[in-house]
């Protein structure tokens, strides 16, 4: 009977010491999922970022003003359609890269002075988001045919 006296508390000792590992365990499983959802928020504000940017550069490749008068254009997105601005994409003025007249053209055509070039541009969008803190640069080339008056 005394060996019975001396256990009476170590059952209880091992229940707070499971009771203590098992709740470290879901402290531990909670920071792990709060953190992954932090990741997951903050790859898809950098997905919509990007998509934003390359929006921009879409809109800007839209307007011929972009290639024949190249300046800084700012374009704001509303990405969710909920009427207010989202996302703002700062396209640079377009650089232009190289210019060759077209092929395909006669060469009476051209002596005329009315062949096309073909121009090769770049393109920068910028979209830096306050809210989220996304930021955000991508770069395009584009192969535009313009008249042989333009300047490159």
């Amino acid at each position: 009977m005394k060996s019975l006296h001396r256990q009476q508390g170590s059952t209880l000792l091992v229940s707070l010491i499971f009771l203590v590992v098992i709740t470290l365990f879901g402290v531990s499983a909670i920071n792990t999922s709060s953190l992954n959802l932090r990741i997951a928020a903050n790859s898809q504000f950098q997905a919509q970022a990007e998509a934003a940017a390359q929006l921009g550069i879409e809109q800007a490749i839209g307007s011929l003003t972009t290639f024949t008068a190249p300046s800084v254009q700012t374009i704001t997105l509303d990405v969710n359609k909920d009427g207010s601005t989202d996302y703002t994409a700062t396209v640079s003025a377009a650089t232009c890269l190289s210019s060759k007249a077209a092929s395909g053209y006669s060469a009476e055509y051209c002596a005329t002075g009315a062949c096309p070039n073909d121009t090769n541009w770049e393109l920068v969008s910028t979209v830096n988001d306050a809210a989220t803190g996304a930021k955000v640069t991508v770069r395009q080339g584009v192969k535009v045919r313009l008249p042989s008056s333009a300047t490159c």
